[in-house]
């Protein structure tokens, strides 16, 4: 479990906000259809750590590639609390 929770904190960081995908269901779908593992940033625009993990972690060269081995959405918590 700690090592998930890494793993997505250090995915945040290395990614560009346009590879990630902002319709959750598109994404469960398009990820039955390649049988591909999705990943999902869960994120508030007020916070911190999200904004600091964007900056400094998704855009890393280590982050970026260990994430084409994933479908990638974000998901704004204010948005869709659910």
């Amino acid at each position: 479990m700690k090592a998930l929770i890494l793993l997505i904190s250090l995915l945040g960081s290395l990614c560009q906000a346009s590879d990630w995908a902002t319709d959750y269901e598109a994404i469960l779908l398009k990820s039955k259809a390649l049988s591909k593992p999705v990943l999902i940033d869960f994120y508030a625009d007020w916070c911190g750590p999200c904004k600091a993990m964007d900056k400094m972690t998704l855009p890393d060269e280590k982050v970026v590639t260990q994430l084409e081995n994933y479908l990638l959405v974000k998901v704004d918590i204010d948005k869709y609390p659910k």
